[in-house]
């Protein structure tokens, strides 16, 4: 709350800080239909205030809990404003306060499964008459009905789970960014390599190549940072088929890290062999699989020889299909 210098406010608060004299005032102001909801026997004032600091010389307000019909719990939010010397937008302002005593219910209040209801009075005894600002929210807009449109509809929702992939597609340049969130918890990311790669060839014929390039970065990155893919390798093949993906910074980053991943897997499953067998072979194993998923990875046997310590021999012999590079 606060602290009250203005004759008007004190007067204002004093007076409507006393329970008997707030019901007799909404008894007489409050519509009938909203009071016959509430219970003014349950009355409280709370201590908060909304007003900003830039208007408290010509306005103040006092909030009331009551309780409504159903067990519902409501405020009752009164604000006081003495003289009206500027456009302030109060109909846009009582908005912003009602949802911010809503926010302050739910703090207060972590459990409660349903919002409060919040119902604004202004009380004016300015010397302008009649009031000079409007008083309803969608006048403050220079088309009222484009306004109701807008404001306090029901949310627009987008969820991706309602498209199929094929309506996905259709989307020009988001349909990436949809296609690949909706799958990104898919046990395996690798089943949507084919259509993947359908999209991005679709869209590359449509948009401009570095904005594409860009697009292509932020969305490779998201990949290899949340999905899960089964055979990593096959699925940078596959992508590496169209040039703008080979020639994508990402994916060369991408290789190095499941690379990296690779290796410290195969050398802990090794390390794990050799402490269950009590060999050391089992630790050799580890590294021969790490190289191994490094020959796969396109990784020139000096690279893997320098990390593994294995010679260019033993890493060819990993696997006949592949040819070193020296």
């Amino acid at each position: 709350m606060h602290k009250i210098s203005n004759p008007h406010d004190r007067f204002f608060r004093q007076s409507l800080s006393d329970i008997q004299i707030a019901r007799d005032f909404f008894e007489v102001h409050l519509p009938r239909n909203i009071l016959a909801k509430i219970d003014l026997n349950s009355l409280e004032i709370c201590k908060e205030s909304y007003i900003e600091e830039d208007l408290r010389e010509s306005i103040d307000d006092i909030v009331y809990r009551v309780k409504v019909e159903d067990g519902q719990q409501g405020y009752i939010y009164l604000a006081l404003e003495h003289q009206s010397t500027a456009k302030h937008f109060m109909a846009f302002r009582f908005i912003k306060y009602q949802l911010a005593i809503i926010d302050n219910h739910l703090k207060q209040n972590p459990k409660c499964k349903h919002l409060p209801l919040v119902f604004p009075l202004l009380y004016y005894h300015g010397t302008k008459t009649p009031y000079p600002e409007p008083t309803d929210f969608f006048d403050l807009f220079v088309n009222k009905d484009l306004a109701r449109e807008f404001f306090l509809r029901p949310l627009r929702l987008i969820d991706t789970n309602k498209f199929s992939d094929e309506e996905i597609k259709t989307h020009k340049l988001a349909g990436l960014l949809e296609l690949v969130q909706k799958h990104i918890y898919d046990r395996d990311f690798l089943l949507l390599t084919k259509q993947l790669k359908e999209l991005i060839l679709k869209i590359a014929t449509e948009t401009d190549r570095d904005h594409l390039l860009v697009y292509l970065d932020n969305t490779l990155y998201y990949i290899m940072k949340k999905a899960e893919i089964s055979d990593k390798v096959k699925f940078k093949e596959v992508l590496d088929e169209i040039p703008l993906v080979k020639e994508n910074s990402v994916m060369s980053t991408m290789a190095e890290q499941w690379v990296s991943e690779g290796f410290q897997k195969g050398i802990q499953e090794g390390k794990q062999q050799g402490i269950q067998e009590g060999k050391q072979q089992g630790i050799q194993e580890g590294i021969k699989l790490a190289a191994f998923k490094m020959l796969q990875a396109g990784m020139c046997c000096s690279e893997i020889s320098k990390i593994t310590g294995l010679s260019k021999m033993e890493i060819k012999n990993l696997d006949d299909k592949h040819e070193c590079n020296h």
